[in-house]
């Protein structure tokens, strides 16, 4: 009997254990595993057997991630050509590892958080790689719904947005403290966005410059700020860290996306943010190449530049705070949340 240890999240588990998850869902004999250090919650392991390569997925975060990631990957493979993981095979059941657990086919690719597999590319290599996920994000957007909304786990489908849940943007609050409340989007997301702002500066993360500033982005975008689109999936977080890549015929494809709890109905415009930035910190070529990609495929609408900069507003007072309380900055600390943030705020106005 082989015991290891995947980390501290999943811990010690024994080649027993994932023999019996195996047998469950007849994926046959174990022949190994190996832990996956990329990422930030711990949560995955690969395994091979003698059927393929799968990844076992444990010890959720909330009684609704497995059944959201579930539901979003059937719909995805259902109504898109975006390569998601499916069959995505959910054991509710606690006896075999003391939580529940998933089981997925293993996506086909280079995972290019590897600095060993990214670093050594040519730059004209990293600028394909940008424009195949703007064109795989254009992709993702076509799947639509008639209503802004998340998945529910009580009715096991999609339900209206709550202004309440959104608070706790990217993830939604699990036990409503406040009686519900839906707003139009483009006022749920004003409020988010303000919530957020006022948050991280009563909590001193941010300068009272920093807040007036960030104020002043909100307030130029409000009258861009409408509904006159078609709900369509919002990843939330998109980026290089939930994708693998292949090359195919001498071009860069997007060949898997996972880590599929973020999602939601909502304007498809605001997941542009977090791959922008992620790009931008690596240079503005390839955050240009992803850009004009994704715009090529889907069309702006009117007031795109003033959205978009509310949009980054948000998701950089998300990362600045996340990165302030876990002490985990990668940037300049003298910078202010101003200095910081602006490049990222006014990409769109100067590149779209």
């Amino acid at each position: 009997m082989s015991q290891h240890y995947y980390g501290q999240r999943l811990g010690r588990l024994e080649d027993q254990q994932f023999q019996a998850a195996l047998d469950r869902f007849g994926l046959g004999a174990l022949l190994r595993t190996a832990p996956i250090t990329s990422g930030n919650f711990g949560q995955n392991v690969f395994v091979t057997t003698n059927q393929g390569e799968f990844v076992l997925r444990g010890c959720p975060h909330f009684d609704w991630q497995f059944p959201t990631e579930q539901f979003f990957a059937r719909l995805l493979h259902e109504k898109s050509q975006v390569p998601a993981p499916w069959p995505y095979l959910v054991d509710e059941e606690v006896d075999i590892f003391g939580w529940s657990y998933v089981l997925m086919p293993r996506m086909a690719g280079l995972q290019i958080t590897d600095p060993l597999v990214y670093d050594p590319l040519p730059e004209q290599d990293k600028q394909q790689i940008a424009q195949a996920m703007g064109t795989t994000l254009a992709q993702l957007h076509r799947v639509t719904w008639p209503i802004c909304g998340r998945y529910d786990l009580r009715t096991q489908t999609i339900q209206p947005l709550q202004l309440h849940q959104e608070m706790a943007w990217p993830f939604p609050a699990s036990a409503p403290s406040h009686k519900p409340v839906q707003l139009p989007f483009s006022q749920l997301v004003i409020a988010v966005v303000r919530h957020h702002l006022q948050l991280q500066y009563s909590k001193q993360l941010i300068s009272s410059q920093d807040a007036t500033w960030g104020a002043h982005i909100i307030e130029q975008a409000t009258w861009a700020a409408d509904d006159t689109f078609q709900p369509a999936l919002v990843f939330a977080d998109y980026s290089k860290h939930n994708l693998v890549v292949e090359r195919r015929s001498e071009q860069w494809h997007v060949s898997g996306i996972f880590d599929l709890m973020s999602l939601f109905f909502g304007n498809s415009e605001m997941d542009l943010s977090r791959p922008v930035a992620t790009l931008l910190e690596e240079g503005k070529p390839r955050a240009q190449a992803f850009l004009q990609a994704y715009l090529q495929a889907h069309q702006a609408r009117p007031g795109f530049a003033a959205r978009f900069a509310m949009y980054m507003l948000m998701d950089r007072l998300v990362i600045w705070a996340f990165a302030k309380e876990s002490h985990k900055r990668w940037w300049d600390e003298s910078l202010t949340f101003q200095q910081w943030a602006e490049p990222f705020v006014s990409f769109a106005s100067q590149h779209s």
